[in-house]
């Protein structure tokens, strides 16, 4: 093969790169239906996120068929969230199963962000560990208004360090936590928290074990905090 076919049909490959990832990056701009990533896709989305000329208001994927360690996905994304000017408003990561490394390079970037309003966590399998990671950058997020995290294991001790990140929190508007394991030390911990708190509009615990006396210390709570918005 000469050297200047060699060249023509690299230039070619090239060509097909860059239509591929821009037809990939006009499919994100979409709303529906919803991406399911594979190995390639995910190659493609953090060329997309390194590259500053592209702008991102909104990501939502669901695993699909991606065959690398897909535990290690949120980890790699938030990097790449982290290290660009973001203008992120909503980050849906339903289903991606997360590790302790993951959790921690999410709260980067969710300690940096100033952009990014809601964000979807459901069915992540995170922790105590990750709710504990999650919970410290809620001290100083100041822009993340819905926070869903349905369907994890964050149980008890999960749950108090969530209420202790919220208690200088003062934007969170939403908090789903559905099917979490937490019981009554838990509810306790976020009926303290709710005294004080005038933001929180919504806050779900259902498929919970939180007892009935779980639910008097957020009832009791509530009706001490003439400011609250629940």
């Amino acid at each position: 093969m000469s050297r200047e076919h060699a060249v023509h049909e690299m230039g070619g490959l090239h060509h097909h790169e860059d239509q591929e990832m821009e037809k990939f990056y006009q499919q994100i701009q979409k709303t529906w239906p919803v991406i399911e990533l594979d190995t390639r896709k995910f190659d493609l989305l953090i060329q997309l996120l390194n590259d500053p000329t592209r702008i991102f208001k909104r990501l939502q994927f669901r695993r699909g068929r991606l065959t690398s360690d897909h535990t290690n996905v949120v980890a790699r994304l938030s990097e790449a969230l982290e290290s660009r000017s973001s203008q992120l408003e909503e980050l849906d990561l339903e289903s991606f199963k997360t590790n302790d490394g993951g959790a921690h390079a999410l709260s980067n970037f969710v300690k940096t962000t100033s952009s990014l309003c809601k964000l979807r966590l459901n069915d992540c399998k995170i922790d105590g560990t990750g709710a504990f990671l999650i919970g410290e950058s809620l001290h100083t997020n100041t822009c993340i208004q819905k926070l869903h995290l349905d369907n994890n294991s964050i149980g008890d001790d999960g749950a108090i360090i969530l209420a202790r990140g919220l208690e200088t929190n003062q934007h969170l508007e939403t908090l789903s936590l559905n099917k979490n394991n937490i019981g009554f030390q838990g509810a306790a911990a976020f009926a303290n928290f709710l005294q004080v708190n005038s933001t929180l509009s919504s806050l779900g615990l259902p498929f919970n074990n939180i007892q009935d006396k779980g639910a008097v210390a957020i009832a009791k709570a509530l009706s001490m905090n003439c400011s609250s918005k629940l």
